[in-house]
């Protein structure tokens, strides 16, 4: 039914907005991106654009949707961590799909592409490296978060 209730967790948003019927095509493109500073320089741009667009250029929505995100990260950054030193592999398949989704629709680009290679990783069952894969992915989150977090300021 589309519904979404509070608080709003991104995975459902995320749910909603993928089995919502594609909008028609845009008579105006979307404002290019304005240059990128250092503190957010570590987000694509693009992909920024994109949710903004999606949301209808509402601030409060989107600080809303980083709030979600900045506090799911940690919970699924934990999940990570657990699973990989117990070598569950399909919590760390999980873990890890749910935070590469999350961080796409950021353009957390370095954040997707590592939890990427941990999911693709767990789903073989061979997870030897998966807690190397982890630090680099505790890692990247850092300058991911304080980049939304100087974002959500800026709205």
């Amino acid at each position: 039914n589309g519904y979404l209730g509070k608080p709003l967790q991104l995975e459902a948003l995320v749910a909603v907005l993928s089995e919502s019927p594609p909008l028609p095509p845009a008579t105006e493109t979307a404002v290019p991106p304005e240059p990128e500073e250092p503190e957010t320089a570590v987000l694509d741009q693009r992909a920024l654009a994109n949710l903004n667009l999606s949301i209808g250029g509402d601030p409060h929505f989107l600080n809303e949707l980083i709030q979600v995100y900045l506090h799911d990260a940690p919970i699924l950054l934990g999940r990570l961590r657990r699973a990989a030193e117990a070598g569950d592999a399909d919590a760390l398949q999980l873990a890890a799909h749910s935070l590469k989704s999350n961080s796409a629709e950021f353009g957390a680009t370095k954040l997707v592409n590592l939890c990427m290679s941990l999911e693709n990783l767990a789903k073989s069952g061979h997870l030897q490296g998966s807690l190397d894969l982890v630090e680099q992915i505790e890692t990247a989150y850092q300058p991911a978060a304080a980049a939304l977090k100087a974002l959500k300021t800026n709205q």
